[in-house]
């Protein structure tokens, strides 16, 4: 129990406080339908069960001020905004609509995240390359246009390990 000096304690509620986890809250059964329908958006969402999200909430529009806690919920900035906009206009929320755009914001981040680091691998496996010829850091340096901030940790890495391959090299200098 927490202790409160004195003086405070007119300032300090002391009431029983229940705690659910959104994730272990399918068999909780709420009265109210909205606090059900933000628990089992958010419990979907955090399990990247999009389909149920479909099934369930297809026709449905939410009211905005739910489509904003379920965003704030999942940490998911676009349906914060999305509902931001929504309640300007004093409209409701399609949340299967906006769910289709949040996941083609992720597929569009996790190529490009994708991208980087084929683009990363491609320059430890040219540095491996050049490196196993006897060229110097300086000229790798030099051919690869990179920094010696880049080029020096994998370059000393593979002079002191020859033998690790490029995937084991980019899960060394990516923790």
């Amino acid at each position: 129990m927490l202790k409160v000096p004195e003086r405070f304690q007119a300032l300090v509620s002391d009431y029983k406080m229940n705690l659910i986890e959104v994730r272990n809250s399918e068999y909780l059964k709420f009265q109210n339908s909205d606090v059900s329908t933000v628990f089992d958006i958010s419990r979907f969402i955090y399990d990247k069960r999009y389909d149920k999200i479909n099934d369930i909430y297809k026709e449905q529009l939410i009211p905005s001020e739910l489509g904003l806690v379920i965003g704030a919920i999942t940490e998911s900035q676009k349906l914060i905004d999305d509902a931001i906009k929504l309640e300007k206009e004093g409209g409701k929320m399609n949340m299967c609509k906006a769910l289709e755009e949040l996941e083609e914001k992720g597929r569009i981040e996790g190529r490009r995240e994708g991208e980087i680091k084929g683009e990363i691998k491609n320059k430890i496996l040219l540095i491996q390359k050049k490196s196993q010829r006897g060229d110097s850091m300086e000229k790798i340096i030099d051919d690869l246009m990179e920094s010696i901030e880049f080029v020096q940790p994998i370059y000393e890495m593979i002079k002191q390990n020859p033998e690790l391959s490029v995937d084991e090299i980019y899960g060394i200098i990516n923790k």
